[in-house]
């Protein structure tokens, strides 16, 4: 939901570090553009940059490649359950 996301952007949905909400944000940010919400995920591209530019700390995060992560199910060994794995810097 785009609502829910800028609201995430402004630190009004959700209270974490800005670490962590910047990878929600660029998760969510994915997931729209892959159900085909292309107008909404170009605005939510927009409030993401907002953030980086308000959260210069950020840009530390954003040249070690944490915006060009690739996930990927796998099974946990513990619970038998889903899990999902984040890469780093694959193209």
């Amino acid at each position: 939901n785009l609502r829910y996301a800028i609201r995430v952007s402004k630190g009004e949905a959700l209270k974490c570090p800005d670490g962590v909400r910047l990878s929600i944000l660029i998760r969510l940010k994915d997931d729209l553009e892959s159900l085909g919400f292309k107008w909404q995920s170009k605005t939510l591209n927009y409030h993401i940059h907002r953030f980086q530019r308000t959260h210069n700390d950020l840009q530390a995060c954003h040249k070690a490649g944490l915006t060009n992560t690739k996930r990927e199910k796998k099974v946990s060994k513990k619970t038998g359950g889903d899990v999902l794995v984040w890469y780093k810097n694959i193209p």
